[in-house]
């Protein structure tokens, strides 16, 4: 199953006309634990780990999943995974993070976490 992507750019356009998207942190738990920040509110779904978190994910809005760069194979798979569990709108973010940041597109501090 292939999952229909979008650019940054799409995301904020779509935002700027008054839709709502729920950002899914896909990145490794490493790399999570290693960053200062997220997407606005981004929650944090590692591949590996979707069934622990999927109560954390609220129903009836786009999601949105990235990883930290270019590399899309987790964000892809995170979104497919979602579909297929029944969540609606699940699209990869092209570029990831770092193609988020480099269009200066915000982000957000996140909390520090032991773990």
């Amino acid at each position: 199953m292939e999952v229909a992507r979008l650019t940054p750019g799409e995301v904020i356009a779509r935002m700027q006309r008054g839709e709502r998207f729920i950002f899914i942190d896909a990145r490794s738990s490493p790399e999570w634990n290693a960053a200062e920040s997220k997407l606005p509110g981004a929650i944090h779904v590692p591949v590996d780990e979707i069934n622990l978190h999927l109560k954390e994910i609220p129903l009836g809005h786009p999601l949105v999943s990235y990883s930290c760069s270019a590399d899309e194979r987790r964000s892809a798979q995170v979104a497919k995974e979602l579909t297929r569990r029944g969540f609606l709108n699940a699209y990869p973010l092209v570029g990831g993070f770092e193609a988020w940041c480099k269009a200066g597109y915000p982000v957000e501090c996140k909390a520090k976490t032991n773990g």
